[in-house]
């Protein structure tokens, strides 16, 4: 997979991806994010309250995605089985308990468990091939480097890539962002106060709750980081959420401030691995907050938040939220 590669290899799958994951592709999808955004506002904005992650920002990132890769509508379902099964596994509440051939239990991200997904991927493909379109998908399966096409394995890590990790971010990244928010009352009041700080607000929430609690990488040669000496082959792990509150690089970490600034943090990466879905997942994001925050202006928590049992995603399974009910389609 190109998250796991070092040069020259990761370059040449990069460059594939990046000339299909570009940002005019991206921002040619902007009005049907806002759309999308709105109407699922709609669907609970008479309610007066709802479950955020169940009922609204479950499905919103799903559907963004599936546009974007060309996944058909009848399809779509299936992107959160494949996300819960890989990003869940050590949750109860999407743990899926298969037993392997020598009596133990599966890795949830091994081959055979993969199976349908990866199968999935080369059908799409195939038939992207007979009716090309302009989606991601198209230009993964049709794709060429120095006159090389994307080997079999290389287009089902691809396909896993774009959507477990294009999916669970914003999935991860919504429900958090809000309830860094809604924990803030005052950040929350100056947000509706000055909408122009919603973009600096976003960054403070992705510092605040990271989407990806850590990654691991390798050392290939010996060397010192911060003065801690690594030998090669020692396993790193970023911790992002650590990083994200290093007191040296953000001044009173601990404080919530939407207008921080600057906001160098690395919720998304850094480097030559850094996230190339960033900027469609900050769109997806604006989009979102800018319709529920003033659609819903008292927006509120109404009971605790329930978290994904995870070691690598932050994920908000449940948010209850409460707010005075308004007419749909209303105006902010």
């Amino acid at each position: 997979m190109m998250l796991n590669l070092d040069p020259p290899g990761h370059g040449r799958l990069r460059r594939i991806v990046s000339r299909v994951f570009t940002p005019r592709r991206v921002e040619r999808m902007a009005a049907d994010v806002v759309t999308r955004a709105r109407s699922l506002i709609d669907e609970i904005a008479e309610r007066g309250e709802c479950d955020l992650p169940v009922d609204v920002t479950d499905e919103y990132p799903i559907q963004n995605l599936a546009d974007l890769l060309g996944i058909p509508t009848s399809d779509r379902g299936q992107i959160l089985t494949w996300t819960n099964r890989v990003v869940g596994y050590q949750d109860p509440d999407h743990a899926t308990d298969v037993e392997g051939t020598d009596g133990g239990p599966v890795n949830p991200r091994s081959p055979a468990m993969l199976a349908d997904m990866f199968d999935y991927a080369h059908r799409l493909a195939a038939y992207k091939r007979r009716h090309p379109a302009d989606d991601v998908m198209t230009a993964l399966a049709t794709a060429e480097v120095n006159g090389q096409c994307l080997t079999d394995p290389e287009l089902s890590m691809f396909f896993f890539l774009l959507v477990i990790a294009g999916n669970d971010t914003v999935r991860s990244g919504l429900p958090g962002g809000m309830l860094a928010l809604l924990d803030h009352p005052d950040q929350h009041r100056r947000l509706l106060a000055e909408p122009d700080l919603l973009d600096p607000a976003i960054e403070e929430m992705l510092r605040w709750h990271p989407p990806v609690l850590s990654f691991r990488r390798t050392a290939v040669t010996d060397t010192v980081l911060a003065g801690q000496r690594i030998a090669a082959d020692d396993k790193v792990v970023v911790f992002h959420g650590s990083a994200n509150y290093d007191e040296s690089r953000f001044p009173e970490p601990l404080r919530f401030d939407i207008a921080r600034h600057p906001n160098d943090h690395v919720s998304f990466g850094d480097g030559p691995h850094v996230c190339l879905g960033s900027h469609f997942a900050r769109l997806q994001l604006r989009a979102f907050y800018r319709e529920i925050l003033w659609r819903l202006p008292d927006i509120e928590l109404a009971g605790p938040p329930a978290r994904l049992v995870s070691n690598f995603i932050a994920g908000v399974k449940h948010l209850p939220v409460r707010y005075s009910p308004v007419a749909r389609f209303g105006t902010r």
